[in-house]
């Protein structure tokens, strides 16, 4: 059904959660071993709609809790695979600032990149001109590597942007000075999560093309001024390969051996960009049916554990109760007492007996729901939970008893700590799955009244 819009689909189930480590497994035994094609497929699953793909987020088209800002905290957080968009979003740059025409056949002087032998104590001032601007260009391209995720956390979606045509929001990253682009902590990161959370809801931008090929992402600014572009362009490359494909490096990528050695032996030839394109397609393809799968089934569900526990309490019990009353109806204070059309009485009830539990199999709290509301993401959670534990170890007597019911209280019911859903496509799309889940819980009620009412039970039909 991937020609069809989303409002078409009869059922929509979101997507299946896929463990990110047996998936990469999976992915590297291929390269040793391949069986398919290895492009990256650009084809968008069933399951995500179109406003919500990889594609869009990477763009940073999306607001809370889909945003690029998001996607980011999901990945450190939960697959702890942030590395995979850093490398992905720094390899779209590369690309991009990349010439047009690599000069492979550049004349190199001999011994040149090789050690001077020990009695060499002469050293030409154009070696040390040179050993200073490539030892300047190694720092500023380390910076600028290691400033990756703080542009991610910096990153405005597009309701906490103003809408001007033919300014992009990396522009905001050029013009910004050198003490803004200093590191945060990351407890204040998780803290202040996307802009568009503390805005209002987020702008639709109608004239967005959601057909043909996919938009490039858009590049991140890698700043490596007063060295020359030669050197600044292998600087960073050096920077990257030491910071994602050596072995045992900070943010080592999760690719196989051979991948590795395969890239790093073509790249200390050339610094082409063609020669990390197998890398940055297994990467996108992990991001793309592993990662953001997992993340959009965690935006859509607006509930947690608790709420749909006793979700699907409220469900068994109103399916119970509609079917007591109907038999009291029926058979008290004796057959055919009573009108079949009194069936009817226990239809809300199966009506929202069936709901709320097909609300709960797609992650959806039905009160969150309504108010267009969501629970906190788990690092956002973790926060919550941490001062919590941290006020009622202060506390003593029945302050700590209150503070630990109220903690309990706010996972199970509505408060003011829920943040609103801006995003409005997820609105959209979980608005979808109520009128879907609502739509059968009406069918189930629908059978249910047929079956009782034609039982030879009720004044009509009992002879």
């Amino acid at each position: 059904m991937t020609g069809y819009p989303d409002w078409m689909r009869i059922w929509y189930r979101r997507p299946q959660w896929r463990d990110v480590g047996d998936y990469t497994r999976q992915l590297n035994d291929e390269d040793i071993k391949p069986t398919r094609s290895r492009s990256p497929t650009q084809g968008q699953s069933t399951s995500i709609p179109n406003r919500l793909a990889l594609e869009r987020v990477l763009e940073n088209k999306t607001c809370s809790p889909m945003s690029l800002h998001d996607f980011y905290m999901y990945l450190q957080h939960v697959e702890h695979s942030s590395e995979n968009l850093e490398f992905y979003l720094w390899y779209k740059n590369y690309e991009a600032n990349a010439p047009k025409t690599t000069i492979e056949g550049i004349a190199e002087v001999p011994g040149d990149d090789a050690p001077l032998p020990p009695d060499s104590a002469d050293v030409r001032p154009e070696t040390q001109t040179s050993v200073v601007s490539s030892t300047s260009a190694t720092i500023a391209a380390k910076e600028s590597i290691s400033s990756i995720s703080d542009s991610i956390m910096k990153a405005e979606p597009p309701c906490a942007r103003l809408a001007k045509p033919g300014v992009k929001w990396t522009d905001l990253f050029l013009d910004r000075p050198a003490e803004a682009t200093t590191c945060t902590s990351e407890r204040s990161l998780i803290k202040n999560p996307a802009p568009c959370v503390r805005r209002g809801t987020c702008p639709i931008d109608l004239n967005d093309e959601e057909k043909g090929a996919p938009a490039m992402p858009l590049a991140f600014t890698t700043q490596l001024s007063g060295t020359a572009p030669q050197a600044g362009d292998r600087a960073e490359l050096d920077a990257a390969i030491a910071r994602f494909l050596v072995p045992g490096a900070e943010k080592e990528l999760n690719i196989s051996h051979l991948l590795r050695q395969r890239t790093l032996n073509k790249l200390q030839e050339s610094g082409d960009p063609r020669h990390l394109k197998p890398v940055a397609d297994h990467i996108y393809e992990v991001m793309k049916n592993c990662s953001h799968r997992n993340f959009v089934a965690l935006g859509v569900a607006t509930g947690s554990y608790e709420t749909i526990c006793v979700g699907n309490l409220i469900g068994i019990i109103c399916v119970i109760g509609g079917f007591l009353l109907v038999l009291l109806r029926a058979l008290y204070p004796h057959i055919g007492a009573h009108s079949r059309w009194e069936v009817f009485c226990s239809f809300p009830l199966w009506w929202v007996g069936v709901t709320v539990p097909l609300l709960g199999t797609q992650g959806m709290c039905s009160v969150m729901l309504s108010m267009s509301k969501r629970q906190p993401l788990p690092w956002e959670k973790y926060e919550d939970d941490r001062s919590v534990i941290t006020h009622a170890t202060s506390s003593a007597g029945p302050i700590r008893w209150w503070k630990r019911y109220r903690a309990f209280m706010n996972r199970t019911v509505a408060h003011d700590r829920h943040l609103r859903v801006e995003d409005k496509n997820l609105r959209r799309l979980q608005r979808m799955i109520l009128c879907q889940c609502a739509a059968g819980g009406a069918v189930a009620a629908c059978l249910c009244v047929l079956l009782f009412i034609f039982l030879p039970i009720w004044k009509e039909t009992v002879r």
